[in-house]
This record gives structure tokens, sequence and C-alpha cells, in this order.
């Protein structure tokens, strides 16, 4: 059960998530080679990095050759081989990890398959993964947040011989955490202030309707909140996007384009463009002390700049779509499970923001 507030008396229980097979690519270089790229390093800043990494004096000259780095608009490109990457200690690939993840171009850092499970063995268990490849995986990954983490596709991918094991370790690492929510209301409720809080201006009356209609049960009666959220987020929650294509002109579903069009159906996508959605935060919304039903929280670096966003539901529940492949559904999560996925050297500061015109 949540806590009882504004919103009702919520009921939740978790369910897993997993993408369709047809969803599932099998092919060996899917993935391409590994590619680093550390923004807002200067060529003198990375290499000073790098020496506070723990990395043995092979590693460190591998990683230090300034041949090999690649000048990129806001930072430096590096290519590290599948040896190097294999080899690095849990120590310096958590400390290298943490950097990468500060930039949305390494996505596979910034948004990596994780698990609660407390070992390799527990979070991979049933899957039918050989031992080679249970080996393979215990050596790259490594610890967020109180998670176990994955970011090596490119490396572990070519590695494993079998198309059908390559599927079965996209199908569990892909396999994600989300709520079943539900509203219970009693024949005692107050069903004029349940409808002011779901409904936000849009369809109240629809809203009103419906919960004033599970009041003529005895004992009450629960709804699943999907049926009282917008068009735009009813449509996909617990759904994965159809997976992406090889044309560089196509956006793909992420957290900032699903925030903002929870109130628009269908979206506009607008809002895949940065600085059209941080415009219209400035401008369409207000900042907030405690957030309400599709508020925004946008999640900080210690440097301002965001990297992500989430619309509160009710109670410590938020809907939200994590990255932005074909392999992160649009889900429900509880508050310290999205704060675990965001800490990494540092707690991640946010900003509430509270539409001025909710009926917009």
């Amino acid at each position: 059960k949540g806590r009882p507030g504004p919103w009702g008396e919520l009921e939740y229980a978790r369910i897993r998530l997993e993408p369709a097979d047809e969803n599932i690519p099998t092919a060996k270089d899917e993935f391409g080679p590994t590619r680093w790229f550390f923004a807002g390093y200067s060529r003198g800043a990375l290499g000073e990095f790098f020496d506070q990494c723990g990395l043995s004096a092979a590693q460190l000259a591998t990683l230090k050759n300034q041949d090999t780095w690649q000048d990129q608009a806001g930072g430096i490109l590096t290519m590290p081989s599948d040896d190097l990457v294999l080899g690095l200690g849990q120590a310096a690939r958590e400390k290298i990890y943490a950097v990468l993840a500060r930039s949305r171009i390494n996505v596979l850092h910034l948004w990596p398959f994780k698990s609660h499970a407390v070992s390799v063995e527990k979070w991979f268990a049933g899957s039918g993964l050989s031992a080679g490849t249970l080996a393979l995986l215990k050596q790259v990954t490594y610890s967020r947040g109180g998670c176990i983490c994955f970011s090596d596709l490119p490396v572990v991918y070519p590695r494993i011989p079998s198309a059908d094991e390559r599927h079965q370790l996209i199908k569990t690492l892909a396999s994600t955490s989300s709520l079943l929510v539900k509203l219970r209301v009693k024949p005692d409720s107050n069903i004029d202030a349940l409808a002011e809080y779901w409904a936000k201006g849009r369809r109240s009356k629809d809203i009103h309707t419906l919960l004033q209609s599970l009041t003529n049960f005895p004992g009450g009666m629960t709804i699943d909140v999907t049926h009282l959220l917008p068009p735009f987020a009813r449509k996909r929650l617990y759904t994965f996007p159809p997976p992406a294509t090889n044309d560089s002109r196509v956006s793909w579903p992420d957290c900032n384009w699903t925030a903002m069009n929870f109130f628009h159906d269908p979206p506009d996508d607008r809002y895949y463009d940065e600085n059209v959605w941080g415009n219209e935060l400035g401008q369409r919304y207000t900042k907030a002390r405690e957030a309400t039903f599709g508020d925004l929280i946008v999640f900080y670096r210690p440097d301002g700049v965001p990297i992500h966003m989430v619309v509160f539901i009710a109670d410590d529940i938020v809907f939200t779509k994590n990255g932005s492949s074909s392999w992160h559904p649009w889900t429900l999560m509880k508050w310290d499970d999205l704060m675990a996925d965001y800490t990494l050297d540092y707690s991640p500061p946010y900003i509430i923001f509270h539409p001025k015109n909710q009926e917009e």
C-alpha cells in the first residue's frame, strides 16, 4: 500500500516487462566497436583523469596515447580495444563509466542495463546462458547506486557464438521492473477531491463519473490508474517502442520527449529538441516545492546540465522512459528506485516544474 494523500489510497505490485522477440537483434556486429566520449574534457584534463583511475601501466599507456583520440565538439572521443575493456578492474571501470554517464552520447553508460540482484549468477538465474557468457559478464559488470550494471554489449555480443544465446541475453538484460498501481475507491471516498486531483482540467466529468460508479460496491473497488492517465501515457505505459532503424533522421522516444508530451495527444515531436523543451520549461512552467499529478521533475548534473526528466503521478511514483532505445519501456517507478538509477558519483539535484496553466 502507498501513503494516502490527495491522490487517494493507492495499492501497487511490482511486475516485469520484456521486449517482444521480434524487437531483439541477434547479429554479432549489431553494436559496433566501443566508443567512449568524454564530454567537456580537454586533452590535458583527460590525461590527468586517466592517471587517477588506478589503471595498470600498460592500460594507462594505451588510453593516454593521444594519437588515438579524436577532438569533437564538446569533448574527446576514444575507441578502446576489446582487450582493454575486458581487462579493466572494477574500481577503474566504475570511475570511468561514471564520467561517461554524464553524456547522452554514451547511451549504454548513461542508461546501463541494471539489476538489484546480489550477483551476476542471481541476475541471470534461469536465463539459460552458458558458463562462458556468464564469465564474460562477470568480467565487465560494475556497481552503481546499489545495482549491478552492464554497459559493454559491443564487447560481449560478438563473443557469444549462438544467435539464440545472444537473443536470450538481450531478453534478460532488457527485462524491466515496473509498477502496477491501483486506486482504491470506497463508498465514503471524496470523489470530488479525487476527480480534481486526477483530472487536472481534462475530461474531469468523465473521471468523476467513473470514480463515482465505484462507490456503489459495498466494500469498495480498485481501478488501475492507467485509466486515469491522459491518452499519451495511457497508450504507452508498459509498452516498448518499435525497434530503431538505420535512418539517422529519425529520433527515438526518450525521457524528455516523453515527459513533455504527457498531456499531448498526438505527441509534439518538437520536444526532441532540447532548445524547444528548455525554452518551454522557462516560459510555461513555474518551479514548485512539492509535486502534484502531471508536474515535471528534471534531474541535473552538478554543472546544471539536465540528465533526466520524469512526470509525477502520485505518492512517490513517477511515469518515465529511461533511455531512448527500443529496449527501454514506458514505466511507473518508485522514487527511491529512480534515485538509485541516477546516482553516480553524486546525488543528482532536481527541480519540480508545475504548468502555469494546467488547462493549456
